[in-house]
C-alpha cells in the first residue's frame, strides 16, 4: 500500500527544508492568477511572477522532473523565464472558457522540466472535461484521468511524487490508485480539509480505475501502453 501524506502549509517553507532531489516527480497545477477567486487570493501580476520564480526554483531543486499546467495566459512568461524541456498539449474539446480570439479556449499547455528518464508515447492528451461533483469545492479541479495519464508517463513503480499545490487533491488520488508514494502541500485550510475528505471517500470506495485504457503500473518498471497506437514496446 503506497504512502500518502499531506500538509496544510506553505509549499515554499516546506521545500526549503528538503534535500536536493528528494522526489522523482513534481506534478502540480499552480494558481494561474487570472481573476479566479481562490478563497480571496488573486495577486498583482508582478507579485505573481516573483512568487512563481521562487516556487519553481525550489520545485526544480527538490524534484528530478517537474510537470505542471501554467495556463495559456502565462505560457509566454514561463518560456521567457525558464525554457522547458518539452511542451505538451492537453486538448479539451468541450472546454468553454473564453479565448483571446473571442471564441473558446480548448487546449491547455503542460510544461516539462528537468530529468525525463522515460519515453513518452506522444506530446498531447485528448481528454474532455467531465463534471467532478466530489471536487466541486475547488474552482479548477483537474481531470483525474488526465492526471493519471501524466503520472503513468512520467513516473515508474517505486518513484516518489510531490504536489505542491494540492487543491482538490486529484494528484493524490491518482498517485494512490497507481501505487505511488505521495506527498502534497496545500496552504488553504478549507481546500486542505475538503481535499482530505475527498481522498478518504475515494479510498473507502477502492480504486475506481477499471477500464482497459486506464494506466496502471506493472512489475519491474515496465508498462503495457494501451492509450496510444505508437506506444513503445515492453
Amino acid at each position: 500500500m503506497p504512502k500518502s501524506e499531506t500538509f496544510n502549509m506553505d509549499c515554499l517553507e516546506a521545500m526549503r527544508q528538503m534535500p536536493d532531489k528528494a522526489f522523482d516527480l513534481c506534478l502540480t497545477d499552480p494558481p494561474y492568477n487570472v481573476g479566479i477567486d481562490y478563497n480571496g487570493q488573486n495577486d498583482k501580476r508582478s507579485d505573481y511572477r516573483e512568487w512563481c520564480v521562487q516556487w519553481f526554483a525550489e520545485a526544480s531543486r527538490v524534484s528530478r522532473c517537474v510537470v505542471f499546467t501554467p495556463g495559456v495566459v502565462n505560457l509566454a512568461d514561463w518560456i521567457q523565464f525558464a525554457r522547458p524541456f518539452a511542451i505538451m498539449s492537453w486538448f479539451k474539446p468541450n472546454q468553454c472558457s473564453p479565448s483571446i480570439l473571442r471564441g473558446f479556449n480548448v487546449w491547455e499547455p503542460i510544461l516539462v522540466y528537468g530529468e525525463n528518464k522515460y519515453q513518452i508515447p506522444q506530446d498531447g492528451i485528448l481528454e474532455s472535461i467531465t463534471m467532478q461533483r466530489n471536487a466541486a469545492f475547488h474552482p479548477c479541479p483537474k481531470s483525474l484521468r488526465t492526471w493519471a495519464k501524466l503520472l503513468r508517463w512520467f513516473a515508474r513503480p517505486g518513484d516518489t511524487v510531490l504536489d505542491i499545490f494540492l487543491g482538490s487533491g486529484t494528484t493524490r488520488i491518482a498517485a494512490w490508485d497507481l501505487g505511488f508514494d505521495f506527498t502534497g502541500y496545500e496552504l488553504d485550510p478549507d481546500y486542505f480539509r475538503e481535499g482530505n475528505e475527498r481522498f478518504e471517500r475515494h479510498r473507502a470506495q477502492g480504486n475506481l480505475f477499471t477500464s482497459d485504457d486506464t494506466p496502471k503500473p506493472t512489475q519491474g518498471g515496465l508498462f503495457t501502453e494501451k492509450l496510444t497506437s505508437n506506444a513503445p514496446k515492453a
